[in-house]
């Protein structure tokens, strides 16, 4: 009996204060965390929505983003008048490819956390054109023959790569290249002047498949705006295939017959990160 009883009288403690061991309670919460659209996208803006409850509007306290454990971005809460929905957006720049953690919590004048924290996860796939599932049409670059793709980018980025999808439609010679150019854009075509970037791989990689072929660059930065990925070679003898699909930005050259950029009917494959 006397066993029981002191059963008993734990288990009334235990509910009259607690487990010791649970979740401590915030004052405050962020009831919601969301990110525009589905796909991210390199180089892009998104908006980040967070919910709040009403009471966490007041004079001392901030709402913070954080990406995986970086503080990226804060909003002062010592509003006059809650906003519509009790919510606030921040704006997130997709600045690199790969996997992160989004989180968004109340924190005080301290940067100690004041409500719950919410999290999200997020990806962030190459700028490009790469969602295609068939590999074999493709534009021939040869000699004198080059071809291009626009692309653009909504904020300044710092791309490491270009990748390219390509096969080798005829042998080419051991120790010759393809080599990619970044050039601005000088309206439909790319621009003339020198180029931003290059980068080359040997011709002898390319194999008769089609295959993703990586053009590595320097990491210098470029301004929010328009450019031009160019393609060409630097031998007379083969050629290399350049995967084309449904879409637009597409031109090509052949130096031979004239220096006028022509329109093909489609975008070529390519991703950039």
């Amino acid at each position: 009996m006397e066993k029981a009883g002191l059963l008993l009288i734990m288990a009334t403690v235990l509910m009259v204060f607690g487990c010791p061991q649970q979740e401590e309670q915030y004052k405050y919460s962020v009831d919601s965390l969301a990110i525009e659209g589905q796909e991210h996208i390199y180089s892009k803006n998104y908006s980040i929505y967070v919910r709040l409850s009403e009471d966490a509007f007041s004079s001392g306290q901030a709402l913070v983003l954080y990406q995986d454990s970086a503080r990226i971005a804060e909003k002062k809460l010592d509003y006059t008048d809650v906003p519509d929905k009790k919510q606030l957006i921040f704006f997130w720049h997709a600045e690199a490819t790969g996997n992160y953690t989004l989180s968004a919590v109340v924190e005080n004048e301290n940067q100690t956390a004041v409500s719950n924290s919410k999290q999200l996860s997020v990806s962030v796939k190459p700028l490009g054109n790469y969602g295609f599932e068939s590999p074999e049409t493709n534009y021939p670059v040869e000699n004198q023959v080059y071809c291009a793709q626009k692309f653009s980018l909504e904020n300044e980025a710092t791309p490491g790569e270009v990748q390219l999808q390509l096969r080798s439609l005829v042998p080419t010679r051991e120790g010759k290249k393809v080599i990619i150019e970044i050039r601005e854009s000088a309206g439909s075509q790319p621009s003339e002047e020198a180029p931003l970037q290059s980068a080359a791989i040997y011709s002898s990689q390319v194999i008769q498949e089609s295959e993703w072929h990586t053009f590595a660059l320097k990491g210098e930065k470029l301004s929010p705006g328009e450019y031009w990925v160019v393609l060409y070679r630097d031998d007379v003898v083969g050629n290399v295939g350049w995967t084309y699909s449904d879409g637009s930005g597409g031109i090509c050259r052949d130096l031979e017959v004239s220096e006028d950029w022509i329109q093909i009917e489609g975008e070529f494959a390519f991703r950039i990160q």
